[in-house]
């Protein structure tokens, strides 16, 4: 499954009766390869062996992100694993897989250590004053040093403050280059150095583009000249022979006065034309003198030029020349525009200013940029005369009919925004008249799609819905407006509504067949009817239509039910407070005592003409059943009865225009007003026509809410009747940095009011003294509290911007750079919130520098406004998501583990690994579950970047790199790792405690055949060791078991992990050969001490049990032991089940030592008397049948060589005799 979860191939195994495996695979040809090799790799028998590799060639084998391992890996199909440094034994790396896979893999990597075996490294400490004379002029002596030695040397970079060089490649190449580079810096750190003066602008000159100045000096006189780190420092340090330091100091004097500066005037506006596309003008104005340097001052009408006095002339006339003809083909010319014109002049997505581009000119619009010193209403138009006079033209053309444009809001209620809006009956909508009589005129309607309740109710919560906004030609807006109000009032007259109660019984009489009846007495009344909603299961009807002929149509409508059914009319009184909403939160509405009794219809009697605004009575008339209609007149009388005890009514007369002022935006200020005094609000209709009725205001609430609320709402009123103008002087300088504020920033309590700026912002008293005092004063015009609102605002601003100051905060790291520049759309929100400027250099500054050879990485983040507010968007907002560099404590044995990706899990388990543990005590293990190190899924999880020390430094911490919030959940998940670590560094502790027993080598097969019982039942790995000295030459001269414990934390050997065989850990010594029941050798048990413990006493019990057996000795040819052992091992196996012995034929060094026939057969006494016969018997046989067919082989053979020519064989007499 693993090798189809990595290809991606499909793979099918069928089975067939003759127990042969088919497997089909299918996909990707490369794909379905690889996995093919796979397949027959792991059908294989698999080996395990262990190859001794230094560790510092690990790299080597491992690849950049262990790319050659895992190819090496795939080409040899094995699994390689390579021990972390921190193991027991790093120089073993494990191999496991088939014969011919290990045996390739072993070539491979004996292949590699030996080529990199002759490799060298050099680190060579020099003072980097010194590296001149070792690089030499252009890298020359340098790149002549590499192709000698066929070495790579690297020195450090010329802005980096190191002296370390590295030389690495061949070993003698690296011995050589070396000798002769310490061999230069002995004789040149005796060179002498004198300091020069020269000034800082003529450095660069010393200098030479990309060093080419400093590079000629050394080749000529072999002097190093040295710049100043120090910016303010104008002191460069010769270095070299005394014989030569004179002429070196000739050379630095003559490059240094090899240059002049000449200064030409120009205006600034002809710098981008003198420079061009990308510098194409300018490039064409230096052609075949590109020595000379020319630079363009910013905000400054002048231009530098320097390089060689000869050269320098030639492109001073180029420019002179260049300068007349621009003034001659191109004009410019400003505009006075009012900046809010601006956003028309450039038009929709910049449609109107690319228009007038068109005229080949450029338009230039002020902006809040520092170095700006446009006016604030000032527009450049620049190019060719003929279309700046054509832009200009147009710009006053369309200026003049913005100032003739008009912009009115008319208030009208969504409801009646609706009807304007609608056709009834395939007829135009009443507003298309309006439309088709000025057509220069454009409506803004709001969005008005509500709920259906929404639009019919007066919205005092939310005016912004109720404006309707006119804007074009001046007359023709005031004439539409005045057209519009005839509209409105003619609409609502046409679409008074009236609701009226038709019984379900009755409605087939009323309407008629095909609703005929109905139709015809909406016809006579001119009215239409609304329908109720059939889901609702409601008998409530609508007409519409004129008022009179509405009452008209119900009143027909009513004689007609009348006539059908036994109704009756009362006419009653109710206190208008009844109709409110605070009313009908707390006792029956009308609507209601309607549901509750079954056929009761009320309807107001023609409030509007009848019953004055002013009176407190409202006149309702309530149809229905007698019985029902009595029981909802008693309600009613209830009702009236507790009407005094819940509210009262008074009324505040206010002008009509401060209404919008008392409602507030979205109706906040009358939102607020409720709450604080429990009542309502009821403004009259925006429509009404009545100048009494529209001033009326009715307050609505409890007795005391409505006393507070009146004295509350008249003093309000007191102070906003009267329109006042107030004067706030301040200083000119400040004027603009005020108009950037008010852009920027929202000043609610400005915009309520009109504010008059002065008309020369940007300009100096000096410059225009005849205006002063104009020039001082900011004026504010609007109702008394508004103004007093915009004063404390506008000194607030003024406040802010004298106390301003600008902040640098330095960045430190390109990174910081990085994450504020994609962070820039969040600066908007940040400056609205704190009232500060944040700016953010839109390139990353550039750390190199001509004049000096050490650069570091500076930028800064600047921050304008008050100093708290600075200092809190900083802390606040800013740092937060700077990322930081801080150090973690961990002990640099886990450094390895940390970054190490976790190997593939093996796949079968160890033999002997602890049960319920992981299987491998490496730290690797723990990394990540899902195949990821520990740091990457940090990154992951986090966004930390990971640092590690360099692997000289014997630090124990790492550098955790990110925001402090992203460091800060780093940190608590590396706490919990460690304490994970060290747990399982105790626990392979534990576990890595050794026993070693020895045991006569003669019992080796025994143990071997006893060796997975043992590590499976006490959970211990088991492995041999070398051959100890025979038994002889202990002391005592008795034969017994040796047993050596100890405890090795660092054991190179991994757990579980067994040497391939016995033969590969027995050795014999070059002696003469020892009997092996004088031989001795060792076996090792590791794991938990008490489990290793119980092992090794069952071994003991097993070795005298081995010891109470006998051994027999037979004499056994060697041709017939392949015979004996069958295929496999197959019949020797049936012999020592069949007798219960154990049978065991001579190794290979018994072979080599001369007693290969000897078989040995352990047992039972009768037992092994029984395997003996069977076996010599056996043997007996064999040798019988293997000696004839070797007689008729010789014959065959003897007969082939002596027949002749003729095919007669001779007599054998003859052949005797012969």
């Amino acid at each position: 499954m693993e090798i189809i979860r990595e290809t991606g191939v499909e793979m099918n195994m069928t089975n067939s009766k003759s127990n042969m495996l088919t497997i089909v695979l299918s996909g990707h040809p490369v794909k379905v390869s690889q996995a093919k090799r796979g397949i027959l790799a792991e059908l294989q028998q698999q080996e395990t062996v262990r190859i001794q590799v230094p560790h510092e060639f690990h790299g080597y084998l491992i690849g950049r992100r262990g790319d050659r391992l895992r190819e090496l890996q795939a080409h040899t199909m094995t699994r390689i694993s390579v021990p972390p440094a921190n193991s027991a034994d790093p120089d073993s790396i494990t191999v496991t897989g088939s014969k011919q896979g290990i045996a390739e893999a072993k070539r491979i990597i004996t292949e590699t250590i030996e080529r990199q075996s002759q490799q060298g490294f050099e680190r060579l400490d020099i003072p980097k004053i010194y590296h001149p004379f070792l690089l030499g002029p252009n890298g020359q002596l340098l790149d002549n040093l590499r192709q000698r030695t066929l070495t790579k040397i690297n020195f450090p970079p010329p802005n980096i403050p190191a002296n370390i060089i590295t030389v690495s490649g061949k070993r003698e190449g690296v011995l050589q280059a070396s000798e002769e580079m310490r061999a230069i810096y002995e004789q040149v750190k005796l060179y002498k150095t004198i300091p020069v003066r020269v000034k800082r602008s003529q450095h660069r000159l010393v200098f030479g583009p990309r060093g080419s100045g400093l590079a000629d000096i050394l080749a000529q006189t072999g002097v190093s000249v040295e710049l100043p780190t120090d910016d303010t420092s104008e002191e460069l340090i010769l270095r070299g022979r005394p014989e030569d330091l004179g002429r070196a100091l000739s050379m630095v004097y003559e490059r240094a006065e090899s240059s002049i500066t000449e200064e030409i005037p120009a205006p600034n506006r002809f710098h981008k034309l003198l420079i061009g596309k990308r510098g194409s003008a300018l490039a064409e104005l230096r052609e075949g003198y590109e020595r000379v340097h020319v630079e363009f001052p910013d905000n400054q009408d002048k231009i530098t030029v320097e390089g060689p006095p000869e050269e320098v002339g030639v492109i001073v006339e180029r420019l002179r020349a260049r300068i007349a003809e621009l003034e001659a083909t191109v004009a410019m010319d400003t505009l006075r525009v009012d900046p809010k014109y601006f956003r028309h002049i450039i038009g929709r997505q910049g449609a109107t200013i690319l228009r007038l581009r068109e005229h080949k000119v450029q338009i230039r619009l002020p902006t809040l940029e520092r170095g700006d010193n446009l006016a604030a209403d000032q527009i450049v138009i620049e190019g060719d005369p003929v279309g700046v006079e054509k832009a200009k033209a147009e710009i006053r053309q369309l200026v003049e009919r913005l100032e003739n444009e008009k912009c009115k809001d008319m208030i009208i209620e969504p409801r009646v925004q609706q009807l304007l809006c609608t056709g009834y009956k395939g007829a135009p909508p009443p507003i298309r008249t309006i439309y088709d009589g000025f057509p220069k005129v454009s409506f803004v309607w709001p969005d008005f799609h509500q709920s259906d309740e929404t639009i019919g109710s007066v919205n005092h919560d939310n005016p912004s819905k109720s404006v309707v906004q006119l804007r074009g030609d001046r007359q023709q807006v005031d004439a539409a407006a005045e057209r519009l109000v005839k509209l409105i009032k003619q609409v609502i007259e046409e679409n008074y509504r009236q609701e009226i109660r038709l019984f379900k019984e009755f409605r087939p009489h009323i309407f008629g067949r095909g609703s005929s009846r109905l139709q015809r007495l909406l016809d006579d009344t001119k009215t239409r009817i609304q329908y109720p909603n059939p889901s609702d299961g409601s008998d409530v009807f609508t007409i519409i239509g004129r008022e009179e002929n509405v009452q008209q149509a119900i009143k027909q409508l009513e004689d007609l039910q009348k006539q059908l059914a036994n109704v009756k009319e009362v006419i009653v009184s109710i206190p208008s407070a009844l109709t409110t909403k605070f009313v009908g939160d707390q006792a029956p509405s009308l609507r209601s005592i309607c549901e509750q009794c079954s056929g009761v219809h009320m309807r107001f009697l023609n409030p509007r003409q009848k019953n004055p605004r002013n009176t407190n009575q409202v006149e309702v008339v309530m149809l229905g059943p007698p019985d029902e209609l009595a029981k909802a007149q008693k309600l009613l009388d209830q009702l009236n009865a507790k009407v005094a005890q819940l509210c009262a009514e008074e009324l505040v007369h206010v002008d009509p225009k401060f209404h919008g002022f008392l409602i507030g935006r979205q109706g906040s200020n009358i939102i607020r007003f409720r709450e604080r005094h429990n009542v309502e609000l009821l403004f009259p209709d925006r429509m009404e026509t009545d100048p009494k009725l529209s001033m009326e205001i009715r307050i609505v609430g409890t007795k005391d809410g409505v006393t507070a609320a009146k004295a509350d709402l008249e003093a309000l009123i007191k102070t906003i009747e009267d329109e006042v103008e107030n004067s706030v002087a301040v200083d000119p300088s400040i004027l603009r940095d005020i108009l950037n504020y008010r852009r920027s920033f929202t000043y609610p309590d400005l915009e309520r009011v009109r504010v008059i700026m002065p008309k020369t912002i940007g300009r100096s008293s000096e410059e225009n003294p005849g205006v002063q005092g104009e020039s001082t004063v900011i004026k504010l015009i609007g109702q008394k509290a508004c103004v007093e609102a915009a004063t404390q605002a506008l000194q607030s601003l003024i406040s802010d911007v004298k106390e301003q100051v600008t902040k640098e905060f330095p960045l430190s790291d390109p990174s910081q750079f990085i994450v504020l520049d994609r962070a820039r759309s969040q600066f908007r929100e940040m400056e609205r919130n704190h009232r500060v400027f944040i700016n953010l250099p839109r390139t990353m500054p550039n750390a190199q520098s001509d004049t000096s050879t050490s650069a570091v990485f500076s930028a800064c983040l600047l921050i304008t406004g008050r100093p708290e507010q600075v200092d809190l968007v900083f802390e606040e907002d800013i740092k937060p998501i700077l990322p930081v560099e801080e150090e973690f404590p961990l002990a640099k044995e886990f450094h390895r583990s940390l970054i190490t990706v976790p190997t593939t899990e093996r796949e079968r388990p160890k033999r002997g690994a602890p049960r319920g543990r992981p299987q491998s005590d490496s730290l690797d293990e723990m990394a990540s579950s899902e195949g990821l190190s520990k740091a990457t899924e940090l990154k992951q999880k986090h966004g930390v970047l990971i640092r590690l020390p360099p692997q000289a430094t014997d630090t124990n911490c790492v550098f955790l790199r990110g925001t402090p919030g992203q460091i800060n959940a780093a940190k608590a998940d590396l706490t919990e790792w460690v304490e994970q670590c060290e747990a399982l560094k105790a626990d392979r502790i534990a576990r890595s405690y050794e026993l070693t027993v020895h045991v006569p080598t003669r019992f080796i097969q025994s143990i071997i055949a006893l060796r997975q019982k043992l590590t499976a039942a006490h959970d211990v790995a088991m492995r041999f060791g070398a051959d100890l000295p025979p038994v002889s030459s202990v002391p005592d001269g008795s034969e017994q078991l040796l047993v050596n414990g100890s405890a090795h934390p660092e054991d190179p050997a991994e757990d579980g992990e067994i040497e391939p065989s016995p033969e590969q850990s027995i050795h014999t010594p070059d002696k003469a050969p020892v009997p092996d029941e004088e031989r001795l050798s060792t076996v090792i048990f590791r794991g938990y001490q008490e489990r290793v413990a119980a092992a090794k006493e069952e071994l003991e019990a097993a070795i005298a049990k081995l010891k109470s057996q006998v051994t027999e000795a037979l004499c056994i040819p060697a041709e017939v032991h392949s015979i004996l052992i069958g295929s496999r091992g197959s019949a020797i196996q049936k012999v020592m089940q069949e007798f219960s012995v154990h049978v065991e034929f001579p190794n290979r060094q018994a072979r080599e030592s001369g007693d290969a026939d000897t078989v040995l057969v352990s047992g039972d006494q009768e037992n092994v008397d029984r395997a003996c016969d069977f076996l010599i018997a056996k043997a007996n046989d064999l040798i019988v049948r293997l000696d004839s067919e070797n007689r008729n082989t010789r014959q065959k053979q003897y007969r082939e060589e002596l027949l002749p020519a003729n095919g007669t064989l001779p007599k054998p007499s003859d052949h005797l005799r012969a």
